[in-house]
């Protein structure tokens, strides 16, 4: 695979993967090739960063917290979509403006850190949560990552649920990752909104697929667990 170029702020790189199998066929320095044309994450050295991750936070009360990204590319888009959430609990309605995404926090691995602490950093950085000092929770972690290729952008995600003890505090708003509004939701105003359209980042459904599986009951997360397929964990983050 063949890193072509980066975009501006070295966030994206371009990829040729030469194969038989390629969808495409073009000629290149060395012949003419079939191939595919991929996105990549990299980081400002330009090297690939292959693993990503989510941190879904589950409140006492059983919301989840999530925030409103930027995503430009959905301008481009059809289809059913809307950009206001809405809410069962006598909330007002909330504008994410066009461009906003509901997403569950989180984001790419930098190199030397394990994914765990890539998670961890990713999830304290895009909600801003404070967790009592010295209380430890309760977490739920898939095994495997969950390969995505959406619209060519590929990447290797890990989920993580933590369950948040009484006391932990977030804010509306972080500055981080150019500001991001911090929503806290119901798992049934979750489920409302993403029929709506609210949710438009693959990365994100694949998250929620992983969140109500985990969270279907005591039996289906031994079950899984059993399987392999989940780990319960208690850790110390505060």
């Amino acid at each position: 695979m063949t890193l072509v170029q980066t975009g501006p702020y070295g966030r994206h790189g371009n990829f040729v993967f030469m194969t038989e199998r390629g969808s495409q066929e073009a000629q290149f320095a060395n012949g003419k090739h079939r191939y595919f044309a991929l996105v990549g994450i990299v980081g400002g050295d330009g090297t690939l960063r292959p693993y990503g991750g989510h941190i879904i936070w589950v409140l006492p009360n059983g919301n989840v917290l999530m925030v409103v990204n930027t995503r430009p590319g959905i301008l481009a888009g059809g289809g059913r979509r809307t950009n206001i959430l809405t809410f069962t609990d006598g909330r007002p309605n909330f504008d994410m403006g066009p461009m906003g995404s509901l997403e569950f926090p989180g984001g790419s691995i930098d190199p030397g850190e394990s994914v765990n602490a890539g998670m961890l950093r990713e999830g304290f950085e895009e909600t801003g949560v404070v967790i009592p000092k010295g209380v430890q929770v309760r977490t739920l972690r898939g095994t495997d990552p969950v390969m995505l290729q959406i619209a060519e952008i590929i990447i290797a995600m890990y989920h993580r649920i933590i369950f948040l003890p009484e006391g932990s505090t977030f804010p509306n708003f972080v500055q981080n990752d150019g500001g991001l509004h911090v929503i806290n939701i119901s798992p049934g105003d979750l489920i409302l909104n993403m029929d709506r359209g609210a949710i438009v980042a693959g990365s994100t459904l694949a998250s929620l697929l992983f969140f109500s599986r985990a969270m279907g009951g005591p039996q289906n997360v031994q079950h899984l667990i059993e399987q392999g397929a989940l780990v319960e964990e208690h850790m110390t983050l505060g």
